[in-house]
Order: structure tokens, then C-alpha cells, then sequence
């Protein structure tokens, strides 16, 4: 994989089954005569793809997913964006977006203005979230909670996401991606940015993934202000971060946060406000690129262990060298925009 969000190819129109459009109304959701994006998706069945022409939707109540069985895709129309906004509503309005079934493919959307929950909550298992933009949410850009499990995050973006001065919290708990429940969820190739807590937080899961991912610029009012957080209280463990990039975040780069058994393994951090990487006494961190680290775990051939300053062809976010090492090349995220 690659680092970073990729272009996530649009399924085929033809295998289109239900179409919605943001006047959309009636229920036959033809691609001529378009129904509600609640009408398409509440009414699809195993095996439909729905897909929303470009435009805003608003959304007055909970709109579910819940449908279990083989799988339905929720899809923008090809070469359009269909935008899920509820910036209209006031603060802590209880509308939500959420998926709570299973086997869906939630796909190339934009999701914005949530204020009470996350832009996208997910409490199903073995759903696919790909090409999804969730940005601006006074909540999480995306969370896993409850049991979900088995879920994928894939080439996503959680992005501006922050709760500060809008609750006595004052930013924290506004993650960029937030997995705070569940076995065996996935975040791969997707990218967190100024999000007010952490950009990537998998607090009570247990064996959850996230590899080839880039998060920085996190932490604003009370927020923690992690690139990536590794764990939390029981039961956390097994938790995978590799080949990750963190970088100019509040406080840490990667931290374990009291997760067990964690593997940090190929990342790079650079300039984050505190430690790079913090360890707990079970996690192992080979093979690493960064500043600064804590001596606790078990580390292994990481450049400050070799004893390396390392040395970056650029710093500059916008080069297509950006923090890829000139020496220590053998370690490290491997970072190519």
C-alpha cells in the first residue's frame, strides 16, 4: 500500500440499482426518476448499489443503515460528490448518520456539520468505509463503537473536526478517527488533520490496524492532541501501527496510552510537541524513525538506537521528498506522497 489516501475508483453505473438524487422524490429511485437519499438507502436490499447523485443532502432524523446479509453499497453517482450536511441544524441536534448493520460499502461520500455524533457512527461489523471525506463535525470525524468489529476505514479523511468552545471539554474527545470499542477494525491509507483531540485514536479495541496512514496538525483547547493514540484502558491490546507518518501534532507522534502488547513498527514522526513515541512496558518499537522517544518496551533498531540523528531530504509537507530519510533509508515509514 501507499501511504496516504489513493483515488478510489467509482463503481460502474450500470451497476447501479436504486438512484437518489437531492430532490429526489416518490419511490422508484430510477436513474430517471430519482427518489430521497432516505427512500434509496432505508429501501435497499442484499446485493443493491445506491447511488446518490451530487448535490447536498439534509438529514432531519437518524438515517440507518441496518440492513444485515450479503452487501449493499451507498456510493456518490460517478465523477459527482454527494455530500451528507447538516451544518443547518443547531448545536447537539440528535441527527445521525450511522451504521449499524452489516456488509456495507459506504463509499466516496462527504460528510459534514454533524454536532452531537460523529460525522459517520458505526456500530455493524465487516462494513467497508472508502473514500469517505468527514470534516468539520463539532463530534469525531468517524467512530466505532459498542461491538462493531471487523470494520474498515480505507484511503478516508477526518479533517477540521473540533468541539472547542462548544462544550465543557473544550475539543477533547473530537478525534479525527475514534475506535473506541470493538475487535479487528482497520484504519489503512487514510489521513487525519487538525482534528481538536487526537487523529487517530483506538482507545478500548482490541487488535485494531492502522498502517499507512498520515496524521498531523492534531490538538487544539483541551484537546489531547495525539497523531496517533494506541490503546486505552482495559480491555486494549494487540493494537498494529505500521508504516504510519506523524508528524507536528500538539503532543505525541504514536503513544500506547496504557494499551498492552502493541507493535510500532516503519513509522516516522517529526516535530510533535512532546515525545515522538511514549511506549508502555508490553509495547515493541522497531524499525522506527523520530526525535525523541521514551526508554520503555522494547525497542528495537530504531534510529535512536542506532544513535542517528536522522537527516530529511525536505521538510517541506509539499514536497515529494517530505521526510524521506537520507540516511537510516532501511527504516521509517517509507514515506512517497
Amino acid at each position: 500500500m501507499t501511504i496516504g489516501p489513493q483515488a478510489v475508483i467509482p463503481t460502474p453505473v450500470e451497476q447501479g440499482t436504486r438512484f437518489a438524487s437531492p430532490e429526489g422524490e416518490g419511490d422508484a429511485c430510477t436513474i430517471d426518476q430519482p427518489c430521497s437519499a432516505r427512500t434509496a438507502i432505508e429501501g435497499a436490499v442484499a446485493g443493491d448499489v445506491v447511488f446518490l447523485r451530487g448535490g447536498n443532502y439534509q438529514i432531519d432524523r437518524h438515517l440507518n443503515m441496518s440492513k444485515t446479509g450479503d452487501a449493499i453499497t451507498v456510493e456518490s453517482y460517478p465523477d459527482e460528490t454527494a455530500v451528507f450536511d447538516n451544518s443547518a441544524h443547531p448545536y447537539d441536534a440528535d441527527i445521525q448518520l450511522l451504521i449499524t448493520g452489516d456488509n456495507y460499502r459506504f463509499r466516496r461520500i462527504e460528510i459534514t456539520g454533524m454536532t452531537r455524533y460523529a460525522g459517520l457512527w458505526i456500530d455493524g461489523n465487516h462494513n467497508l468505509v472508502e473514500g469517505v471525506y468527514s470534516h468539520d463535525q463539532a463530534v469525531s470525524g468517524f467512530q466505532v463503537t459498542n461491538k462493531g468489529s471487523f470494520n474498515t476505514f480505507r484511503s478516508c479523511v477526518a479533517k477540521n473536526n473540533t468541539g472547542v468552545g462548544l462544550s465543557k471539554v473544550n475539543g477533547g474527545n473530537t478525534d479525527g478517527f475514534m475506535i473506541s470499542k470493538g475487535n479487528a477494525n482497520r484504519i489503512e491509507s487514510c489521513a487525519a488533520y487538525s482534528n481538536s483531540d487526537d487523529g487517530i485514536d483506538v482507545w478500548q479495541s482490541t487488535n485494531s490496524y492502522i498502517g499507512y496512514c498520515i496524521s498531523a496538525h492534531n490538538g487544539r483547547g483541551n484537546g489531547d492532541g495525539n497523531g496517533i493514540k494506541a490503546g486505552g484502558s482495559f480491555p486494549s491490546n494487540g493494537t498494529l501501527v505500521e508504516h504510519c507518518l506523524s508528524y507536528l501534532n500538539a503532543t505525541g507522534g504514536i503513544v500506547a496510552n496504557s494499551g498492552d502488547c502493541g507493535i510500532f513498527i516503519h513509522n516516522t514522526t517529526w516535530a510533535n510537541g512532546d515525545l515522538d513515541y511514549r511506549a508502555d512496558a508490553s509495547t515493541t518499537v522497531s524499525r522506527c524513525v523520530g526525535e525523541t522517544s521514551d526508554t520503555n518496551g522494547t525497542q528495537i533498531d530504531n534510529s535512536w538506537n542506532r544513535g542517528v540523528m536522522v537527516e530529511f531530504a525536505s521538510t517541506d509537507p509539499d514536497s515529494s521528498d517530505f521526510l524521506v530519510p537520507t540516511n537510516c533509508t532501511d527504516i521509517g515509514a517509507g514515506f512517497r506522497p
